[in-house]
């Protein structure tokens, strides 16, 4: 009897012993497009395989994780990584923060009015320097203007033009690198391509201007030849600006 008694109690105990849960070793995450991180796991004290549970990524344009729990970031933007097991759901945010804010990046809604980029563009205005081009000063020292190109009173190009010299010209190649990983270089041209197939920045500099990014509706169908007649314009209208 007292033997069955003893049985029934240990079977009762552990039947009611909690697994510990598994914790995750960071819950937020700060790094640069081309930095990694491993995440890892314990239950309790004790270290746990991160290949026990499944892995995943919020955004994967921003950055992946794999079976390991290794989140590897590809571009300047949010995302979070979720872990599961058994019912349990681990979550860590992820930020991937840029080594460059030179630019604010123009407003490139194609199709929309000069009204429109008036009222959401933050930059001082300058001048209009014709029937289909306004200017605003650049933010700071890097910029020099940032020219709006409208065509029936509907956007279709911006100008950036960056101050010539070496340093601004290497912050520029990093700034965009780290937000539009897909790019092609074709001289003298570098074509950066956004994710969400919304535009194209196309990075030249341009004779008697300078380090220039034009933005463009996307499309993979660009040449040299053809990427020349999209900078022509942009000496002529440069040379307004003073006048």
């Amino acid at each position: 009897m007292l033997k069955r008694i003893l049985i029934v109690s240990l079977i009762a105990i552990s039947c009611t012993e909690e697994v510990e849960p598994l914790t995750i070793s960071d819950i937020e995450v700060e790094l640069h497009h081309d930095e990694s991180h491993q995440f890892n796991l314990k239950r309790g004290t004790a270290l746990v395989d991160a290949t026990e549970i499944e892995w995943s990524s919020g955004h994967e344009k921003i950055g992946k994780i794999d079976a390991k729990g290794k989140y590897r970031a590809r571009k300047v933007g949010l995302s979070h990584v979720t872990g599961i097991s058994k019912g349990q759901i681990l979550q860590a945010s992820i930020n991937v923060i840029p080594y460059s804010d030179i630019l604010t990046e123009p407003i490139a809604e194609f199709g929309a009015s000069k009204e429109f980029v008036k009222s959401k563009e933050r930059r001082k205005f300058y001048k209009q320097l014709d029937n289909n081009t306004i200017a605003y000063e650049g933010e700071n020292e890097a910029i020099r203007t940032v020219l709006y190109s409208f065509e029936n009173n509907k956007l279709e190009a911006v100008t950036v033009v960056f101050t010539s010299n070496t340093a601004v010209a290497g912050e520029v190649g990093t700034f965009y690198r780290e937000r539009y990983p897909e790019f092609k270089i074709k001289d003298p041209y570098v074509f950066c391509f956004d994710d969400d197939k919304v535009k194209v920045v196309v990075l030249s500099v341009v004779s008697g201007v300078g380090l220039s990014a034009i933005y463009i509706p996307y499309t993979t169908n660009l040449r040299v030849d053809n990427t020349a007649d999209i900078f022509k314009g942009t000496k002529s209208r440069i040379s307004l600006l003073d006048k």
